[in-house]
């Protein structure tokens, strides 16, 4: 009979939706055809570009890159008339660092959205269903499964708008399982393996109109048309090609309003756009149809029958030509697959909590273990009633949690400068504030706090401070950063300023393997040995099982019938397996005692048949 049932048990012997901009230089071409180096600061909905001196920038009527000034009601950027030549020219008549104001910057933030499409990241559960609640973050892809989606690669008709990358060159950074540096191999290291995500490819197709045309500077107006355009062209290769066809329809699909939609998108396109936050600038929006090009009314096409909708559009070119943008696409592909939110502010209202720790927010490191364990990857031990020296292996797929509540806690894990973390400012432990009612992008009186935040273990108060150089000492690490109670600064606060009872102590310095303290020193009532307590996991509640800790043992209660167990320790090895079948000797009908060398976290994982 197949095992159909999978039971994690934890236990614990006591004593032992973009990618954003900060500052990302790119050089942009004048009129004469002089290079200039501008840093961005913002996101596809907006953009602040300044020079490196930190003068705010605007290209003007004429096309000029100029110094700028603002308006007289502080709404808009104007053009001072000083061009800018990419030297430090310190001009006079003008500020640093100058800034629209907020109302102003919500608006135009609206208005790029509508004319991205202005949907939502949605929250899949693969296959074809939708969750119904923006606070569940579901997998689109099932353990072992692929999840395919379609990179469209856009040509345009002029001989020096055309990428010199191949398909072949695309193709191996998105898929190739042997480039470390692909996005295959990104989620495939994240998720523990559980998430193997390719891309189908076209063979590059060519629009009809010029890039001119398709980067209009006004919002990001001609993109539907850009897409529909080379939609219809790739399906017209189809119709050619019948092992393209064939291979398109491995397409992970889902269901919106009654039609196969494909998860995910991704358009690259030959050319650097002229202008940042416009045109064919990268971006991730909500494709629903355009005009196809030649005059005819808007379209919506089905390629097969599949329809398109979340896509990001990002150019084979950036920051030098004809290189891939692999961040972005990274960032973005988050938003398709997985739902995620942005972990970046959008205004001045709420400061930037998580920087390069995450993926959502910016730079390459792996998402953080509030999104891994939502969408099933890693092993989350609960140590909310701990009491214990624990250890965590930096970088690895378990992480500990200590709960408030469904909405408040704290996930706990150790990060090294190492692999898909080498981007993070600094190593040492990482205390994680989640609010699932929060919110990273904005404040308001319906998300007053943030949902994801590093704590920042160098804070001088409670209130969070910037980053910058500050970042790479977030971590705990000892002995200087060391512990995290109520006493401790930062304090151990939640967002309605009760204080927490975590006690956190004992960091361990910065390495590969990192161990603290947690609970208090005070005796644990136990069921027999004085220094002994179970920490105990939701799934054991689920199925009635009981866990007792006696005489260095683990003692297994009301075991279901035929149940198979194995037990491993935190770095992995199985140190003991029932086999095909739990005899009688080691268990009396539904007992089993399994006896351990030393005291630690341990995970049981159980199978047995509904």
């Amino acid at each position: 009979m197949k095992l159909r049932t999978r039971v994690c048990v934890f236990f614990c012997f006591i004593a032992a939706y973009a990618a954003p901009y900060n500052g990302d230089e790119f050089e942009f071409s004048q009129p004469d055809g002089s290079s200039v180096a501008v840093l961005l600061f913002g996101d596809e909905f907006h953009i602040d570009a300044e020079s490196p001196d930190g003068y705010t920038l605007i290209r003007d009527k004429d096309g000029w890159i100029c110094y700028a000034k603002l308006s007289a009601d502080g709404n808009e950027y104007e053009s001072s008339g000083i061009r800018y030549t990419g030297k430090n020219t310190q001009p006079s008549s003008v500020k640093k660092k100058i800034r629209i104001n907020s109302n102003s910057l919500r608006e135009k933030r609206q208005r790029k959205r509508e004319a991205l499409g202005n949907g939502e990241n949605e929250y899949r559960l693969f296959p074809k269903k939708l969750a119904k609640t923006s606070s569940d973050f579901l997998s689109a892809a099932v353990v072992n499964d692929t999840t395919y989606g379609l990179v469209l690669i856009i040509n345009y008709p002029e001989d020096d708008k055309k990428s010199s990358l191949t398909a072949v060159q695309v193709e191996d950074a998105l898929n190739s399982p042997t480039n470390s540096n692909s996005v295959w191999s990104y989620y495939y290291d994240v998720s523990n393996g559980k998430l193997m995500y390719k891309n189908i490819f076209s063979t590059i197709v060519t629009v009809d109109k010029s890039f001119n045309y398709y980067d209009d500077t006004s919002e990001y107006k001609r993109v539907p048309e850009l897409i529909t355009n080379a939609l219809l062209k790739f399906r017209a290769k189809l119709v050619e090609e019948p092992e393209l066809s064939e291979a398109f329809d491995k397409i992970t699909t889902y269901s919106r309003n009654n039609r196969p939609t494909a998860l995910a998108l991704n358009v690259l396109h030959a050319h650097s756009p002229r202008n940042w936050s416009k045109g064919t600038w990268s971006h991730k929006g909500w494709y629903t149809g355009g005009p196809p090009g030649d005059g005819s009314p808007n379209l919506y096409p089905s390629v097969n029958g599949v329809y398109f909708y979340d896509y990001q559009l990002s150019a084979l070119s950036g920051r030098n030509f004809n290189t891939m943008p692999i961040n972005t696409i990274l960032h973005e592909n988050g938003h398709m697959l997985m739902g995620w939110p942005d972990l970046y502010n959008y205004d001045n209202t709420i400061k930037d909590y998580v920087g390069l720790y995450d993926i959502m927010n910016t730079g390459t490191a792996m998402p953080n273990p509030y999104l891994r364990d939502k969408a099933g990857w890693i092993d989350v031990i609960d140590i909310t009633n701990a009491n214990a020296t624990l250890s965590h292996i930096a970088n690895s797929h378990t992480a500990y949690v200590y709960k408030r509540n469904s909405n408040e806690m704290y996930y706990i894990e150790a990060r090294a400068k190492t692999g898909r973390s080498s981007s993070i400012p600094g190593s040492g432990l990482i205390i994680w504030h989640i609010h699932t009612r929060g919110d990273n992008t904005t404040l308001n009186s319906r998300y007053p706090y943030p949902q994801v935040a590093v704590v920042q273990a160098n804070a001088t108060s409670s209130d969070w401070i910037n980053w910058g150089s500050a970042s790479s000492r977030a971590t705990f690490v000892g002995p200087a950063r060391a512990s995290f109670n109520e006493s401790s600064m930062p304090s151990a606060q939640y967002y309605d300023n009760t204080m927490s009872p975590i006690n956190i102590s004992e960091v361990s310095t910065a390495g590969n393997t990192m161990t603290f303290k947690i609970g208090t020193n005070d005796p644990l009532p136990s069921n027999g040995d004085a220094d002994l307590a179970p920490v105990f996991s939701p799934q054991t509640t689920t199925i009635n099982i009981r866990v007792q800790t006696i005489n260095n043992s683990i003692v297994l209660t009301n075991l279901p019938k035929n149940a198979k167990v194995e037990l491993y320790n935190l770095q992995g090895k199985c140190i003991f397996s029932s086999g095909e079948s739990l005899n009688r000797e080691n268990r009396g009908s539904d007992n089993l005692r399994i006896s351990v060398q030393a005291k630690g976290i341990y995970i049981a994982k159980i199978k047995f048949n509904k």
